[in-house]
């Protein structure tokens, strides 16, 4: 069964943005579940670390409005973390329109 589908995401070092349109489930449930198969992936590969955190944050427009805004918002969090001059350097992200 599709959730969801995923629109844009970058995966930071430390957190995920991602911006998702749902199907069937409702938001907590859908974080529940990518977070408990990422938790069982982690464990599995790298027993000394402790898993993924509990909660997370609802999503909020902070772009002034329109879903290309939010999409590009989303992906530009590695360029606004200082950790690449351009979001084209930063290889963990992906969006549906590329």
């Amino acid at each position: 069964m599709a959730w969801s589908t995923t629109w844009a995401f970058v995966v930071m070092p430390d957190h995920l943005h991602w911006l998702v349109a749902l199907k069937e489930a409702d938001l907590s449930r859908l974080v529940l579940r990518v977070k408990f198969r990422s938790n069982r992936d982690q464990l599995r590969s790298w027993p000394e670390r402790t898993g993924v955190a509990a909660g997370f944050s609802r999503p909020r427009d902070t772009t002034g409005g329109g879903f290309g805004r939010v999409a590009r918002y989303v992906v530009a969090h590695p360029v606004r973390a200082g950790l690449e001059q351009s979001v084209g350097d930063y290889p963990h992200w992906d969006a549906r329109w590329v």
